[in-house]
């Protein structure tokens, strides 16, 4: 178990990717989600997770 903050990013634009990336350099697993399925891909092929829903993103983030 981790004591890392679990970090969910809503929204992988230009900025949320960005910090997707850092999140992920800095050894954290974000949670993302996005209305587009092509930032998702981009994101899950770099090891983020998807999430199903906002709401679902929220519940199982300690910060968004």
């Amino acid at each position: 178990m981790s004591d890392r903050p679990a970090v969910g990013v809503i929204g992988i634009g230009a900025m949320g990717l960005a910090v997707t990336k850092r999140l992920l350099h800095s050894g954290y697993a974000p949670l993302v989600r996005d209305i587009r399925p092509e930032p998702e891909a981009e994101a899950a092929a770099i090891g983020a997770k998807i999430s199903p829903s906002p709401a679902a993103l929220a519940a199982a983030s300690d910060i968004v």
